[in-house]
């Protein structure tokens, strides 16, 4: 895994170094006792002490049910650690489809020689590195004000433990336990997240090279009055197509892998976010604590930003694969052989399918379907209201 993230230019080096620290992915050339000792690592990090906090978390839920204040206050982060760890589970199980994907994509773009071509990919990296930062800069952000205002002589974080927690030194343990986890699945949540969304990016450059090698088919070709000077000229242009029609298929079956390997985190990532959105704005409503409005501002603008990372770069893949079409009409294809034509043409048919990323194969990954889940939040939102004035 080190070779792996060596190799690595992109955005994605981040998240794999995280990975490699953290275990998630054991590297393929380890074996033995070390192999042992770090799953039995790994097992310790994710399963005990993930564990332990999102059962005490659970267990808090069971015993403040019907206190409407108290059950959201244990909720919110409760519905985190799940997605969390369905996410590190499916990242887990799909470790070498996912690599195998990385290294293919990374080959691809890394391979790239031409002036505009290179123009694609560093402003993919670009884009990418730019929202790793802010979506990194929000959470930490949101961390730090959650774990520092916790009311005087109790826990950041509502959770039930089997001891008092009122006070020393059962209080200042626990307060550390509990940041500590936040802190590591804060870390993982985040290099997750960012694992997918540059992944959906690097599928969008992908297909902005195909469009720009359909624009650039002819670029250098010769034509007279009847259309190519040569056979070699015909069949120039032909192998650029047949590249061409190579790379959009690559970008294509790299959209359907990841929409195979990622629906179902992405779902309940999307299901947990309208949850934790509407949860974190009844909070808000109700606090009265200028500190605690901070702590949960920020709290509920990372989570905002978590679905807009997914449904941004979806929506930027959706709307480049239709420009893939238009890419052919701007090629010199008037100007071609039969031959070409029909080829040509056989290309734009596929384009009119769009390349679309789907949550739970249910909702389009776009900023309709993020403008939407923020309005189903706040219509949650209003109903929690007024559920809580009636009681």
């Amino acid at each position: 895994m080190i070779e792996a993230v060596k190799n690595v230019k992109s955005t994605l080096r981040t998240p794999l170094i995280i990975f490699t620290i953290s275990a998630l992915w054991i590297p393929n050339n380890v074996d033995g006792l070390k192999k042992t000792l770090l799953n039995v690592y790994r097992f310790v990090l994710f399963t005990i002490i993930l564990g332990i906090n999102t059962t005490a978390e659970a267990i808090e839920i069971f015993m403040v049910w019907g206190n409407m204040s108290l059950t959201m206050s244990s909720m919110f982060l409760l519905f985190t650690n799940l997605s969390c760890i369905t996410k590190v589970l499916n990242c887990i199980l799909r470790k070498k489809e996912i690599q195998a994907m990385i290294d293919e994509v990374e080959e691809e773009l890394g391979a790239v020689s031409g002036e505009e071509e290179k123009k694609i990919v560093d402003s993919g990296n670009r884009v990418t590195s730019i929202q790793m930062n802010i979506y990194f800069g929000f959470s930490v952000m949101s961390i730090l004000s959650l774990t520092i205002t916790p009311d005087e002589g109790h826990l950041p974080f509502r959770g039930w433990y089997p001891y008092d927690t009122t006070k020393a030194p059962g209080l200042q343990l626990t307060s550390a336990f509990q940041c500590f986890v936040v802190a590591l699945s804060a870390a993982i949540n985040i290099s997750l997240d960012i694992l997918v969304s540059t992944l959906i990016y690097q599928c969008h450059s992908r297909l902005q090279l195909s469009a720009l090698k359909l624009i650039t088919l002819c670029d250098g070709v010769p034509f007279n009055i009847q259309g190519f000077h040569s056979t070699y000229d015909e069949e120039t242009v032909i192998n650029r197509l047949h590249q061409c029609i190579k790379q959009h298929q690559a970008a294509l079956k790299q959209a359907r892998l990841l929409q195979t390997y990622f629906f179902v985190p992405i779902f309940f990532q999307f299901s947990v976010s309208m949850i934790t959105i509407c949860v974190s704005a009844y909070l808000i409503a109700m606090e009265s604590n200028f500190g605690n409005i901070v702590s949960m501002g920020s709290y509920l603008l990372a989570m905002m930003l978590q679905l807009l990372l997914y449904c941004y770069n979806g929506n930027k893949l959706l709307h480049e694969s239709g420009n893939v079409k238009d890419a052919a009409y701007q090629s010199q294809w008037y100007k071609c052989s039969v031959r070409v034509r029909r080829e040509l043409l056989m290309l734009m048919a596929r384009t009119y399918r769009p390349t679309r990323l789907r949550a739970g194969g249910i909702t389009d990954l776009s900023l309709a379907s993020f403008m939407s889940i923020i309005k189903a939040s706040y219509s949650f939102y209003t109903v929690l209201q007024q559920v809580d004035e009636e009681n």
